[in-house]
């Protein structure tokens, strides 16, 4: 997913320590950087909450 040209790029505040941290922590855990690992931990959030709520708010209940 990283780098493919039709992905929009979004616009998020992170303090700086925040940020700084998390790029080391990216590292640790072997992804290529914060912003891949962002990515990871939104995903498995929506995915929580799908599995929790059987659907996105708004979106109904997914097709099963």
């Amino acid at each position: 997913m990283a780098n493919q040209p039709a992905t929009t790029i979004r616009g998020i505040r992170i303090p700086d320590q925040l940020w700084e941290d998390s790029k080391a922590i990216a590292a640790a855990e072997g992804f290529k950087g914060a912003s891949e690992m962002v990515r990871d931990c939104l995903e498995r959030r929506r995915d929580a909450y799908i599995e929790e709520h059987g659907g996105l708010p708004g979106a109904g209940p997914e097709p099963t």
